[in-house]
């Protein structure tokens, strides 16, 4: 069993990494970047996390997470569903490491 600082992290050590990520995002794709695909293997974050019992798999979908991410940009402020736009948010990184990940073949 991993000590207990492996499985805490600051939401300040979040914040940094996910910049860097961002920085080394625009650098990699530019300013925006082109998701280029739709749907996707999806699991259930809840399930996901209990080994005890195959999770179900499911779709997601690519334009519904952007579209939904958007729409957060646009609620009041602490009109926020951790559960929901995380979900949203993970899957749109996911996309994003797919197409940064080097295939075999890839000279890197």
């Amino acid at each position: 069993m991993a000590d207990e600082t492996a499985l805490q992290i600051s939401v300040r050590e979040l914040r940094e990494a996910a910049a860097r990520l961002l920085d080394a995002v625009e650098r990699e794709f530019g300013p925006t970047v082109n998701l280029d695909a739709d749907f996707y293997w999806s699991l259930d974050a809840v399930e996901s996390f209990d080994l005890s019992n195959q999770p179900r798999q499911d779709v997601g979908s690519i334009a519904e997470d952007v579209e939904d991410t958007r729409g957060l940009l646009t609620r009041e402020d602490g009109e926020v569903y951790l559960w929901h736009d995380l979900a949203h948010l993970a899957g749109i990184f996911l996309r994003i490491s797919a197409l940064d990940t080097p295939r075999a073949g890839d000279s890197t």
